[in-house]
């Protein structure tokens, strides 16, 4: 029981992603508080009360069904709800038995309108059923309709309770929604934070890892290219310059390569950077023209001019490769470049 109302409340918090789910929950509770409620109207000689709850219970528990089945059965069994809704709540207010048995449940009605609907259609919906009351309760014609008539007292009040019931449901929905938005943003900058750089802004290692298993396990990819690139004799610019005049070379070099390549760009560590490919725009005529054009622009134009040089490693492969043997094979073409005197770009083919 505690598992069940766990995860409705976690449902009930992601509604808004969640709509068979919102939809499920209610028509479930529904379900089971109408089935309950015939049953002690039976019990108690309300049988027209009896019969009007247990086809509610039936109606809901085809609505549940619906909304299982598909998104375009949550949608048709919304709106059968909508109007199962009104329909039940004019019956409430038309049978209002002398006892006020059947007329306590209407100010229930407001609270999972707006839990199903929304405050957009909610809202309307409310607005229906108020005006439904008035009708009946402080207009002649509709007073005269009535099965059983009710106390001026209860008339004059009950569409006030109704609406204070609506007015408190409207202010805790209005609650949910902006801790789901809150919640929502959070999560989002979040996930960000998580697999990225907050220095460059590039995909870090945690990121790059899942972007090449995901990529890798996909089977609509052929080949895939890993470049690994590494700034050279960076220490000595760190040691000359400062570190702060460090940070801002890596966050230039990183808008660089995101603005010259289309494929995504990893801050892999350090002064290393890491590109995944899954077409040919790395191929060996277009990284030695990107190494060129890091070796002939000038970083950080203030009161230095700092020119860079790297050396890359690139290894090319069919999409059945295993990631270690990627990377293993990129940084060992990277390890060659720096040998041979770096501002080298080297490449090796595996499966090939």
């Amino acid at each position: 029981m505690i598992r069940l109302f766990n995860e409705f409340v976690q449902d009930a918090v992601n509604a808004e992603d969640k709509e068979e789910y919102r939809f499920s929950w209610i028509f479930l509770i529904l379900i089971v508080v109408s089935t309950v409620t015939s049953l002690v109207d039976y019990l108690t000689g309300y049988i027209m009360l009896f019969w009007v709850t247990l086809c509610f219970a039936l109606l809901c528990a085809l609505d549940y069904a619906l909304c299982r089945v598909s998104k375009r059965g949550v949608r048709l069994s919304s709106w059968l709800f909508g109007v199962e809704l009104i329909a039940l709540f004019t019956f409430f207010i038309y049978s209002g038995f002398p006892e006020g048995v059947s007329i306590i449940w209407i100010c229930v009605l407001p609270a999972c309108s707006l839990f199903l609907y929304r405050r957009r259609f909610a809202v309307p919906i409310t607005a229906v059923m108020f005006a439904i009351i008035i009708f009946f309760m402080w207009t002649p014609w509709g007073y005269n309709m009535l099965r059983f008539h009710y106390s001026d007292s209860l008339r004059i009040r009950f569409p006030l309770i109704y609406l204070t019931f609506f007015l408190i449901a409207l202010l805790l929905e209005s609650i949910r929604q902006g801790l789901y938005k809150e919640v929502k943003r959070t999560k989002i900058e979040y996930e960000y934070l998580y697999y990225h750089d907050d220095l460059t802004g590039a995909i870090n290692r945690r990121g790059f890892n899942d972007l090449v298993e995901r990529t890798l396990s996909d089977e609509k990819v052929e080949r895939v290219t890993l470049l690994v690139l590494d700034i050279d004799h960076f220490k000595t610019i760190n040691d000359t310059y400062g570190h702060l005049k460090g940070d801002v070379i890596l966050k230039e070099l990183s808008d660089f390569l995101k603005k010259n390549t289309s494929a995504p760009i990893s801050r892999w560590g350090g002064e290393e950077f890491a590109i995944l490919a899954t077409d040919d725009s790395l191929n060996e005529k277009n990284v030695n023209k990107l190494l060129r054009q890091i070796e002939s622009r000038i970083f950080d134009k203030g009161d230095k001019r700092i020119n860079l040089t790297v050396s890359i490693g690139v290894a090319y492969s069919d999409r059945n490769v295993d990631p270690i043997a990627l990377f293993r094979h990129a940084d060992r073409c990277l390890y060659d470049a720096k040998s041979k005197g770096r501002n080298l770009a080297k490449f090796c083919y595996i499966n090939k």
